[in-house]
C-alpha cells in the first residue's frame, strides 16, 4: 500500500465530499482543476523520492512501524516534550489519525485530513519539536520487528542506523508537507492506495 498527499482548498474539498466525487477529482480525469493543487514533486528528488508525493517514502509499513515506535518509546520523553509530540503524533502518525474532512473515512482509504488552520497549527507545533532527541528512545524501546522492517528501507540496510535513516528524514518531511501547507494555506488530505 501507498501513501499518496495532496494539498488541497479545504472548501472545495468539503464540496467534494459533500457530493461523493472527492476520489474522482484527485484520482481521475479532474486532476487538472486548477483550484486543486496536488503535492508537487522536486526535481531534486530521486525517483524514489519523487514517487513517495511529499513524504520521504509512500510506504504504507513504514508510516505503521514509525506510528508503533512511538507508542513504545513515548514514555521515554520527558512531560514536557510528551504534550507536543503526543499531539503530533495522534494527529499524523498514529492508528487514530486526525480526520476533520466530513464525508471521508479511514476504512474508505483516507488516512489524514487536516483543515488549513490544523496544518499551520501542526507546522507550528513540528517546528517547537527537536526530533532528533527521539533517538535514544527509540533505539531503547522501538519493537525489534519494526526495526527490522524499517531497515529494508535505510541505504545502507544497517538496522543501528534505523532512526538516522529512515525515522528521521520521515518526520522531517512530514514536518516540510505542513509547512508548504500552512505557507500556502491549504487543507492536507492523505490517503492510502
Amino acid at each position: 500500500m501507498q501513501i499518496v498527499t495532496h494539498l488541497i482548498d479545504w472548501e472545495e474539498a468539503q464540496e467534494r465530499a459533500g457530493a461523493g466525487t472527492l476520489a474522482e477529482l484527485l484520482y481521475g480525469e479532474d486532476l487538472e482543476d486548477e483550484d486543486w493543487e496536488e503535492e508537487e514533486e522536486d526535481e531534486d528528488l530521486d525517483d524514489e523520492e519523487a514517487a513517495s508525493n511529499g513524504l520521504w517514502t509512500d510506504s504504507y509499513t513504514v508510516y505503521s512501524d514509525i506510528a508503533d515506535a512511538y507508542r513504545a518509546m513515548r514514555a521515554e520523553l520527558p512531560d514536557n516534550v510528551r504534550r507536543h509530540t503526543d499531539r503530533f503524533f495522534n494527529a499524523l502518525i498514529s492508528k487514530d489519525p486526525l480526520m476533520e474532512l466530513e464525508g471521508v473515512k479511514l476504512t474508505d482509504g483516507w488516512l489524514v485530513t487536516l483543515t488549513p488552520q490544523t496544518a499551520e497549527e501542526l507546522s507550528n507545533l513540528a517546528d517547537e519539536i527537536n526530533f532528533k532527541d527521539f533517538k535514544r528512545a527509540f533505539t531503547a524501546k522501538c519493537p525489534r520487528d519494526s526495526k527490522t522492517r524499517l531497515a529494508e528501507y535505510a541505504e545502507p540496510a544497517d538496522p543501528n542506523r534505523v532512526f538516522d535513516l529512515v525515522v528521521l528524514p520521515y518526520l522531517q518531511s512530514w514536518t516540510e508537507l505542513l509547512s508548504q501547507a500552512a505557507d500556502q494555506e491549504k487543507g492536507v488530505l492523505v490517503s492510502v492506495v
